[in-house]
């Protein structure tokens, strides 16, 4: 998985829309980048 669709899924994840077969996809993406896994700590505390 890229960023550019990570991060799209960003707000669809927030809302558990995102497939599951893109779920995993994106535990990995978001295990090995550390980019995508700050935004993604963001937008939690956002959502929280």
């Amino acid at each position: 998985m890229k960023c550019k669709r990570f991060r799209e899924l960003l707000f669809d994840r927030a809302h558990s829309d995102v497939p599951a077969g893109e779920r995993a996809a994106a535990a990995e993406h978001l295990a090995a980048c550390p980019d995508c896994s700050a935004q993604a700590a963001a937008t939690g505390k956002v959502l929280d």
